[in-house]
């Protein structure tokens, strides 16, 4: 990579990477399951893809986790799987908005993201990256295909 040149004070062009990777790789895990969805009949009107592309990662995953929805999915299989990619998915959802509403910080002498609430304080360091990548990896990995 080239050296990236502005005023901002920034992070090693590794770090800036893998949150870019990790944006990315959220984006493409949300398509593979939307589009594995368009073809599916008989779910309910909110896990249509017209509805859900509209969605958060976090939102797409709460509806995937409301039991009257899921009720409505016949296919036994089909709920099963829908259910287990809402519980994976809130869990990246829940690290990406670490990630993505953090706030830059020098800590040790290197810029990082820091996420800080008034119930917890985060680092957002090349361990937390490389966590959230495996994290993507597995649910990768796992069967998040719906046309079985």
């Amino acid at each position: 990579m080239s050296k990236i040149k502005t005023r901002i004070p920034l992070p090693s062009e590794a770090y800036i990477y893998n949150i870019g990777l990790i944006a990315y790789s959220i984006g493409y895990l949300e398509w593979q399951v939307l589009g594995d969805l368009l073809g599916q009949k008989d779910i309910p009107n909110e896990y249509k893809v017209n509805n859900l592309s509209t969605k958060s990662t976090g939102q797409i995953a709460t509806l995937f986790l409301r039991e009257d929805l899921l009720n409505k999915v016949l296919n036994d299989k089909l709920r099963t799987r829908i259910k287990q990619f809402g519980e994976k998915l809130k869990d990246i959802a829940d690290k990406k908005n670490h990630i993505l509403h953090a706030r830059p910080a020098t800590i040790n002498g290197e810029q990082r993201f820091y996420r800080w609430t008034p119930k917890y304080q985060i680092e957002i360091n090349e361990n937390y990256l490389e966590e959230m990548k495996n994290d993507i990896e597995c649910l990768m990995d796992s069967d998040t295909k719906f046309r079985k």
